[in-house]
């Protein structure tokens, strides 16, 4: 077991709840899987204070503008990088999911697989539904405030 070490933000694949070995949180990232003291919302919480916010205010932003009030995806660096949660953020059977391509394989009702490039796998109790529902709000997200960003326009 790796212990947290220093990893870059967009490396990380998902995150989901661990409990063991005084462990709150598995890291799954392009290079290794590294287990964290932090729980996952704690991670997010830090991953988005350093792009001068945090997780709840980018959760609450992302709600009002596209209306999503459950399961909100989150923008942790702007335009960059995004993160869904494939349950409610504040259940410990989610995961969160980063934007990084990747293979659904359906295993049973409810249960899937998810590989990304590289090789690395996650199994996830959630439909193959709910992943590609997941994945399209973060994306949507992404480009609606990129487009923001580029009018430069405030809207208030």
């Amino acid at each position: 077991m790796v212990k947290s070490k220093a990893f870059k933000v967009d490396g990380v694949l998902a995150i989901e709840h661990y409990f063991k070995n005084g462990c709150k949180s598995k890291i799954y990232t392009v290079d290794d899987i590294l287990y964290s003291e932090y729980a996952p919302n704690t991670l997010l919480d830090k991953f988005c204070m350093r792009y001068a916010s945090t997780m709840e205010g980018r959760r609450q932003a992302a709600s009002a503008y596209l209306n999503y009030p459950n399961k909100t995806p989150i923008l942790i660096a702007p335009y960059t990088i995004g993160a869904f949660p494939t349950h409610s953020y504040k259940s410990f059977d989610n995961v969160w999911i980063f934007n990084h391509h990747f293979h659904i394989e359906i295993i049973e009702k409810d249960v899937t697989s998810v590989t990304f490039e590289g090789g690395m796998t996650i199994s996830l109790n959630v439909s193959k539904y709910t992943l590609v529902q997941q994945k399209l709000r973060l994306h949507t997200m992404i480009d609606m405030f990129r487009n923001i960003e580029n009018r430069k326009e405030w809207g208030l």
